[in-house]
């Protein structure tokens, strides 16, 4: 799992985050937004990320574990 920081600026009416060329985004793919609570998570729009409980195990229990014990 990668972790890298950034930061979200306002830009007229939205809001953007710069993301790093260290996560290999590719300019003009689509990304879904899934925002639960303060967590908000990007799948590209032709996965369907949440579609199997398996598929996201590692990630609902790192966020849960981070988001309880108050290190995020």
């Amino acid at each position: 799992m990668l972790n890298i920081e950034t930061t979200i600026r306002k830009i007229t009416n939205s809001v953007e985050a710069i993301i790093s060329c260290e996560l290999t985004a590719k300019v003009d793919v689509k990304f879904q937004i899934i925002k639960i609570d303060a967590i908000i998570v990007l799948p590209p729009v032709r996965i369907t990320l949440f579609a199997h409980a398996a598929n996201w195990k590692e990630l609902r229990d790192r966020v849960s574990t981070e988001y309880q014990d108050g290190t995020k």
